[in-house]
């Protein structure tokens, strides 16, 4: 029996390009891992005849962070209308817009798919970041891109919300996670108002308005999931940041600020310097500042030291993996799948279900300030953080070794090796470089 071979990895976050170039608004920085590891991916299955797919789970494409123009320039700052318009013209715009910027990329994946045999396929699972592949006529562009339209069209499938089958699910998972991401139905996500738009999330509400405001730069903050462990993180390194960011996240929640005497004392710039000299001096007047902003950011029962924003921040994001690992609960019992992968936290794991199922967190390829949050988010902030590739490239590979026989595992991709989770090289291949070239069970 030919053995197929599948891989999950999710939150690419590819925009317009020009990383390099000014365009603060890109996230993606790993072209050139990404394509060794599809090409990796080939040799394999063309040397042991085996069968692959390729699934890329939500996030594939950052729409959000490319305007609808006809020609990027990376030094132009774009009026807000031309990242709002999210109609099926615009967003084909958008697409090809991320196809130039990332023009080596799709040429691999284009080479990567293949009908003969050894069959390789790519699967792409819609994302709060790339709902665009709504549209049809995305959809028929993005084949096109890709030369998978007429007799290879049935190499490249788009999922509109998960793939449930040969035991295995997959859902990007920002719809079980925060609600700030959440949409009021995926799988037909235009605005009630206007059929001919999508609706946006409340993040990206947030986020469009609040960029107009400051020098922070986009890929950071969507890096940092949810936007309330943002908030604890930048309290003590950039006060007047982390309230405006508070009081937008309140205000675009609930429609309009509170007359809450906490929140009006932070309205204006002088009461914010007033407010702030006392929260850097104080530790009673912090411990009681965060209990009065834990109504407005439902922090999670986890967080038991009010005098650490720090520890606030990593328990916010640690209660959103485990609203992700209790809905991975769920599904195992619903569908009775040995593996249950989400991606959405950008935060990789790999843990075992009451139900016996293996459930996976394939995180994210983008530029990486939440690994060591302490470090990289004071270097952020004191403008010192280089935009470089992370340590560690995430993805789940599945051998299926008999139709109900997984193997499973959570792998890390490096330029130059891939190496297991525990940081064990697991291959060679004589190229002078370290490569995962096999794993069994």
């Amino acid at each position: 029996m030919e053995q197929k071979l599948k891989f999950v990895l999710s939150d690419l976050h590819f925009g317009a390009g020009y990383a390099n170039e000014g365009n603060h608004l890109e996230n993606f920085v790993a072209d050139e891992a990404f394509i060794c590891l599809l090409d990796e991916i080939q040799q394999e299955s063309e040397q042991d005849k085996r069968e692959v797919e390729f699934i890329i789970n939500g996030d594939f494409l950052d729409f959000l962070a490319v305007p609808a123009a006809d020609v990027y320039d990376p030094r132009r700052s774009y009026p807000k209308g031309f990242y709002w318009d999210s109609s099926e013209l615009a967003s084909i715009k958008r697409l090809n817009l991320i196809a130039a910027g990332h023009g080596a990329v799709f040429q691999a994946l284009a080479k990567f798919v293949s009908l003969r045999t050894p069959q390789r396929r790519v699967t792409l699972i819609k994302g709060d970041h790339d709902v665009n592949l709504y549209w049809p006529g995305v959809k028929a562009r993005l084949r096109e891109l890709l030369d998978s339209a007429g007799g290879r069209a049935s190499q490249l499938m788009f999922a509109e919300k998960f793939v449930n089958r040969e035991n295995i699910h997959i859902r990007h998972g920002h719809q079980e996670a925060e609600v700030f991401n959440r949409y009021p139905d995926f799988l037909d996500p235009r605005r009630t108002d206007d059929r001919t738009q999508l609706h946006y999330p409340l993040s990206f509400q947030l986020y469009t308005d609040f960029l107009a405001e400051t020098d922070i730069e986009r890929w950071f903050m969507d890096n940092v999931k949810p936007a309330t462990a943002l908030i604890c993180y930048a309290l003590p390194l950039k006060f007047d940041f982390a309230v405006k960011l508070l009081l937008g996240f309140i205000k675009i929640q609930s429609g309009q600020l509170p007359a809450d005497p906490f929140l009006q004392a932070l309205l204006d710039t002088p009461s914010r310097q007033h407010v702030e000299q006392h929260y850097m001096a104080s530790a009673e007047f912090r411990s009681e500042f965060h209990e009065k902003m834990l109504p407005y950011l439902n922090l999670p029962p986890l967080v038991t030291d009010f005098n650490n924003p720090l520890g606030m921040g990593q328990a916010i994001q640690e209660h959103q993996q485990t609203i992700l690992r209790q809905a991975a609960e769920t599904v195992a019992e619903q569908v009775g799948a040995q593996v249950i992968i989400f991606g959405h936290t950008h935060r990789p794991s790999q843990e075992s279900l009451n139900t016996g199922a293996v459930y996976i967190n394939t995180g994210s390829w983008t530029k990486d300030c939440i690994t060591a949050p302490g470090q990289n988010l004071v270097e952020f902030f004191k403008g010192t953080l280089q935009h470089v590739i992370p340590n560690s490239l995430p993805y789940a590979r599945i051998d299926y070794l008999e139709p109900n026989n997984l193997a499973v595992q959570l792998l890390h991709y490096a330029l130059h090796c891939l190496i297991k989770s525990d940081n064990e090289p697991t291959g060679l291949l004589e190229k002078g470089f370290q490569w995962l070239t096999k794993w069994r069970k």
